[in-house]
């Protein structure tokens, strides 16, 4: 997952409340839209063009007022080499799956492909909507509001409901399947630069997280091979030298350590320091 929320998503390339993408993911409290930067994005996509996705950009729609439905919308570019959010700049799409029903063509500042209704996402500022933007339904689709347990947003009684929406993408499958990968337990005294010597000398190289994580879903996916370890657990990661990811339970599964709490903490204190510590007892390590 790249990317959530309500109303108010501000199509920037620099991304958007980046250290809060993870959390709270599908509860009222994830209304307020994060998403990642273009650069940390095409980072997780390998800098593969978006064009080229074989599973294609995935938007995950509230489908009632409640969000205990759904609707899965998926988009595929024509032309796109590298990720940009500013979906206001009509994107072209090849085809597009709404809850697995494929229809050819469609864009991403306007289209529907059955009429005004649930097929329709508008992504540009209409100023019904007091010019606040999100993936907008169709003049069909009503009930929201502003109220903050509400999954569609109204600024009244105008419809063209805003539902809070999760946006995905899916790696090269590569990452996500074809990998040989292998878990190491290790000393509790293990630095990150250690870690990375235990991979080296089996042969292998530290994983990225995707790699760690295969389904691309930090606080919602498992680490490879099966559930979190039980407390607070963290492997070193090669996406960024004395970068961690969670692997155990005390956290939100497979969360980068940049990433936690809501604010950008850095690389741990403890990354480099050869003291022991409880927390650094597994290491992943891939071909």
């Amino acid at each position: 997952m790249i990317g959530r929320g309500r109303e108010g998503w501000a199509w920037s390339d620099a991304g958007m409340n980046t250290g809060n993408v993870h959390l709270n993911v599908g509860t009222t409290s994830a209304f307020t839209p994060s998403y990642y930067s273009q650069q940390t994005v095409n980072e997780i996509l390998g800098y593969k063009p978006p064009k080229d996705l074989k599973n294609g950009v995935f938007l995950k729609r509230a489908a009632n007022t409640s969000g205990t439905a759904w609707q899965y919308y998926r988009w595929f570019f024509t032309d796109r080499s590298t990720w940009s959010w500013i979906f206001t700049n009509q994107f072209g799409l090849t085809k597009t799956y709404i809850n697995g029903i494929q229809y050819s063509g469609g864009d991403t500042i306007d289209y529907s492909f059955t009429g005004n209704d649930a097929s329709r996402i508008f992504t540009w500022a209409w100023g019904g909507h007091a010019n606040v933007m999100g993936f907008s339904y169709g003049l069909n689709v009503s009930g929201g509001s502003t109220a903050s347990t509400n999954y569609f947003w109204q600024a009244g009684s105008e419809a063209h409901s805003i539902p809070y929406t999760e946006v995905y993408v899916k790696p090269d499958e590569e990452i996500g399947n074809q990998v040989n990968r292998q878990w190491f337990s290790v000393p509790q005294s293990t630095t990150y630069a250690g870690a990375a010597a235990i991979c080296a000398n089996n042969g292998k190289k530290l994983c990225t997280r995707d790699q760690y994580c295969p389904n691309g879903s930090a606080g919602l996916d498992t680490p490879w091979g099966g559930s979190p370890a039980s407390g607070d657990q963290w492997a070193a990661i090669a996406d960024l030298t004395n970068d961690w990811v969670a692997v155990g339970s005390a956290w939100p599964s497979c969360q980068r350590h940049t990433e936690i709490s809501g604010q950008i903490y850095g690389v741990p204190t403890w990354s480099t320091d050869a003291s022991s510590y409880g927390f650094r007892n597994y290491v992943l390590c891939c071909d």
